[in-house]
């Protein structure tokens, strides 16, 4: 006898949150509404419709800003699935008791708001997509469900956005199966660690690519800025983006933090810039309104 379908109250951003609805709707499951946010600018840096409309488009109701709890309270919701959201869920008579939310590390690893962009700054291995019981302190429910991920050489944040929504559709029906055959999640055996590394939001100041920085880290943080942020050079007003990196850098070379123009003839979109062992070549990004 196949169980029946759920009714799902959604709170989600642009990426994660189109990958869950679409996986969720295509299994037979009602999302009864949605709780999002109004995009300031591009999102998810990767290319995706916007939440919002696509649920509009559906029929889904959908909310932005304050109160969004309420109204998703209000349409009787089985159960409500958090992917990707921009601020602490605040818990009102009608939703359900365990809240899920889908978070893209592996827990307890990167708590925090941007993930993506840490796990490549600092140049890890394997990330993946958590699901954790919603608590009062962030991204530190009991975690019911781990899927790794192993960081490809060239992943930008971008890319990496990507491969963890796809990732977060298939830990969403999960989630379901286990709630409709009302069976137990298997205990998920998390890293003992000492320190677990976190994940704040990104400042202009984490994105300055640096003299003395060596060819590796400048290397990761472009990837991990890419493509929003983006990195600056410090010192100028140029936002860059590597297209190679030439080593070694020879004794009596430019110092660390020297830039001259690059090509032949001189091409006013790229750069050079001198790091602690290489000479990198970059292109000069345009700036948006």
């Amino acid at each position: 006898m196949t169980p029946p379908s759920l009714r799902i109250a959604l709170f989600a951003l642009t990426g994660m949150g189109n990958a869950v609805l679409r996986a969720v709707r295509a299994a037979g499951h009602e999302v009864v509404g949605l709780a999002t946010r109004a995009e300031p600018g591009p999102y998810p840096y990767y290319p995706e419709r916007n939440l919002a409309a696509e649920a509009k488009a559906l029929g889904i109701p959908t909310w932005e800003g304050e109160g969004a709890e309420t109204h998703l309270a209000s349409c009787q919701p089985d159960v409500a699935l958090v992917a990707t959201y921009h601020r602490k869920i605040v818990r009102v008579p009608g939703l359900p008791d365990a809240i899920f939310n889908i978070h893209p590390s592996l827990l307890p690893a990167y708590q925090g708001a941007n993930p993506y962009f840490w796990v490549l700054r600092h140049g890890v291995a394997r990330t993946g997509v958590s699901v954790h019981i919603l608590s009062d302190e962030i991204d530190a429910g009991e975690v019911v469900l781990a899927y790794p991920y192993e960081i490809a050489a060239t992943e930008t944040q971008g890319s990496l956005r990507l491969a963890l929504a796809k990732l977060a559709a298939t830990a969403a029906l999960e989630v379901l199966r286990h709630i409709q055959s009302r069976t137990c999640f298997a205990p998920v055996h998390l890293p003992q660690a000492t320190s677990s590394p976190a994940a704040p939001k990104v400042k202009d100041g984490d994105c300055l690519l640096r003299a003395g920085m060596s060819a590796v880290d400048a290397e990761r943080l472009i990837r991990a800025a890419t493509p929003y942020p983006g990195v600056r050079l410090a010192g100028t007003d140029m936002k860059v983006e590597a297209l190679e990196t030439i080593l070694p850098r020879t004794p009596g070379e430019s110092k660390p933090g020297s830039t001259w123009p690059a090509g032949q003839p001189a091409d006013p979109t790229r750069v050079g810039f001198m790091v602690s062992d290489a000479r990198l070549l970059l292109r000069v990004l345009p700036e948006h309104p």
